[in-house]
């Protein structure tokens, strides 16, 4: 496939609007997978990633101490869930789930948004992560928060 054609494609899977993508953001992903094609590991590369995804996901669904869920409960960082509610990539129902299995998480669902919030509304995103970020950074100064 040309790089071309699979810079469109990949776009228009991750994004729920594609006017919200710079034309520089263009050129930028079209060169990442000039590069990539050229890398002579990349062939070996895509099909580990390939079998590492589904294998993550067979983890996930699948009862046992590996379950990717019971990790995801065991998370002790305060965690900003953010799903997109056109995301085509990952089913819209992943991002409540996680947000419910991971304790002290906030979740945030943002409408007309596809898989990457944070290229399409990077400022909406920005302003969800800031106070997460000032509560954690305000817990670790506090001495009875210290470890």
């Amino acid at each position: 496939m040309a790089p071309e054609v699979m810079a469109q494609q990949v776009i228009e899977a991750c994004v729920a609007d594609v006017s919200r993508i710079s034309e520089q953001r263009r050129r930028e992903a079209l060169e990442e997978i000039r590069v990539r094609y050229e890398a002579a590991h990349y062939a070996a590369a895509y099909v580990r990633t390939f079998r590492g995804l589904v294998s993550c996901f067979l983890r996930s669904y699948l009862p046992g101490s590996g379950s990717m869920w019971r990790l995801a409960n065991m998370v002790q960082a305060p965690t900003l869930v953010i799903g997109g509610r056109h995301d085509r990539l990952v089913d819209v129902r992943v991002a409540p789930q996680a947000a419910r299995a991971i304790p002290d998480s906030r979740l945030l669902m943002l409408d007309g948004v596809g898989h990457v919030a944070q290229l399409e509304v990077p400022r909406l995103v920005a302003r969800a992560v800031l106070p997460l970020l000032a509560e954690t950074g305000d817990s670790a100064k506090r001495p009875d928060m210290a470890g």
